[in-house]
């Protein structure tokens, strides 16, 4: 019964069954009262054997999960904002054709890592950012100016060292888990790096180059690799493809997500 348009859940007396039975139910995520794994982004086993995902219902589990609330209203400014933007299917190039088959990288991941950065694009007033190409637009993330990805699309660096970034230094960074570069050196941003970027710094798995005023550097912390203030001049302006710093990583200019409908199999399979 799956890609339709009707309301509400399959009756007990068919899940005992699709349970118990060999009876296989195919039906879309309105009508399935299978469990959601927010932390995966997946459908769990249950009732449905196999669910066709809704676009606008898994945005709004998103939101719940992550965000906190799938009610955008709840919200007051820059969350408000991050909210509706990521909540709004025609801002992800993802889901032009529905729910994407296979991704390289999980449509769950990503969304969140998009989340990060839209948030920091808000907070650091992106508006007036010397160059802001592509940000906040439909496209995927990986295209925006001074954001590289790995060829799986995930967020490697960020380099927007000389681009008028102003407002609360970011405090969710840490959560890019496979960022390796982060340059925001020669900005005016207020407040110290989060201890969580140091220590990751610390372990040499990330490298970071930024302003004295946001290093909490001393004898016994080395959290940024340069300090702009003290020791190194930046480039001249953020890069789209690569920072000052080479990497292995590099940038794409098109979507990683070949979209067409699908659904979702609870196995962890795409049928």
């Amino acid at each position: 019964l799956s890609d339709n348009d009707m309301i509400g859940l399959l009756p007990n007396d068919l899940c005992e069954r699709s349970l118990e039975t060999t009876l296989h139910i195919y039906a879309d995520a309105d009508n399935c009262p299978n469990g959601f794994d927010t932390s995966t982004g997946t459908y769990l086993s249950g009732c449905c054997d196999n669910i066709l995902v809704d676009v606008d219902i898994y945005l709004n589990e998103f939101a719940a999960a992550i965000l906190g609330d799938s009610d955008c209203a709840s919200f007051v400014g820059v969350e408000n904002t991050v909210c509706s933007f990521m909540t709004n299917k025609e801002n992800h190039d993802i889901f032009i054709n529905g729910y994407p088959g296979t991704s390289p990288v999980g449509v769950w991941e990503w969304l969140k890592e998009r989340s990060i950065l839209v948030r920091m694009y808000l907070n650091t007033i992106g508006q007036s950012w010397n160059i802001q190409d592509n940000w906040l637009g439909y496209d995927n993330h990986c295209t925006w100016a001074g954001v590289t990805c790995s060829t799986d699309g995930v967020v490697t660096e960020l380099a927007l060292q000389n681009n008028m970034l102003s407002g609360p230094f970011p405090n969710d960074l840490s959560d890019l888990g496979s960022l390796n570069t982060l340059d925001l050196s020669a900005n005016y941003m207020a407040g110290i790096i989060p201890s969580d970027l140091c220590y990751r710094s610390m372990s040499n798995s990330l490298y970071i180059h930024a302003d004295v005023a946001n290093c909490p550097n001393s004898i016994d912390v080395e959290c940024c690799d340069l300090v702009y203030g003290l020791t190194a001049v930046p480039s001249l302006s953020p890069s789209a493809s690569h920072s000052i710093f080479p990497t292995a990583s590099v940038s794409h200019s098109f979507s990683i997500f070949p979209s067409f409908h699908m659904s979702w199999n609870v196995t962890g399979n795409y049928v």
